[in-house]
């Protein structure tokens, strides 16, 4: 049983590593945290883009309103050559979140 928790545990770190790999791009390396302008002076304009706002209900003020924050997203597709994988960028207000594979 505790061989079995160790290696769940295991496969769960390693999983949050894997999702946070940081990406070549030329001569630099970006990665989660790099503004937009970053990446876009170390990998140069993308394939494909797009924008989107997400938006989170904060609930009931006392007033009976109901505010919402919103948050803007972007996505920028990179492909190195031909036979490298698409490598997605994705941008959560202003800063790369996420790099998908």
């Amino acid at each position: 049983m505790r061989a079995a928790l160790i290696a769940i545990g295991t496969l769960l770190v390693l999983s949050a590593v894997a999702a946070a790999q940081p990406m070549r791009c030329g001569t630099g390396i970006i990665g989660p945290g790099d503004s937009q302008l970053r990446v876009w002076q170390f990998c140069g304009a993308p394939l494909a883009s797009r924008q989107w706002v997400e938006t989170i209900p904060a609930g009931d003020d006392y007033e009976g309103m109901v505010t919402a924050t919103r948050i803007p997203m972007a996505e920028w597709v990179y492909q190195n050559s031909p036979d490298q994988f698409v490598n997605k960028v994705i941008f959560r207000n202003g800063v790369v979140a996420d790099i998908r594979n």
